[in-house]
């Protein structure tokens, strides 16, 4: 009986550990290496993500991150990978708040 609880647990860890969630197609080179330095870092969260937005008639990706000591900003980039500014909570920096409320969510690229 032990030892099928053990088998149940570890069947358990290594399919839920083992899960990688996919990147969306047509996700730019760039961004993808972000994602790959997020997944590398052991303190990620749930609720890390990465969301494709039309900002101004351009696309842009919000990459958010919740780590193990904090949320973290809300970095924008643009298809590049070029950095447009940031926000967290009532701090914004190069965006302002009200413009990017008026962005179109487009989909989810990834997410923990």
């Amino acid at each position: 009986m032990k030892n099928s609880i053990l088998l149940i647990t570890l069947f358990a860890f290594v399919v839920t550990g083992c899960y990688k969630s996919k990147i969306a197609e047509d996700t730019p080179d760039c961004v993808i290496e972000r994602i790959k330095e997020i997944r590398k870092n052991d303190c990620a969260l749930e609720g890390t993500s990465v969301r494709e937005y039309l900002f101004q008639n351009k696309t842009v990706y919000a990459v958010h991150s919740v780590s193990c000591f904090m949320e973290n900003p809300t970095t924008i980039y643009d298809i590049e990978c070029g950095y447009l500014g940031y926000f967290a909570m009532n701090s914004w920096d190069a965006i302002s708040r009200d413009d990017f409320l008026s962005a179109t969510f487009i989909r989810v690229i990834w997410e923990k």
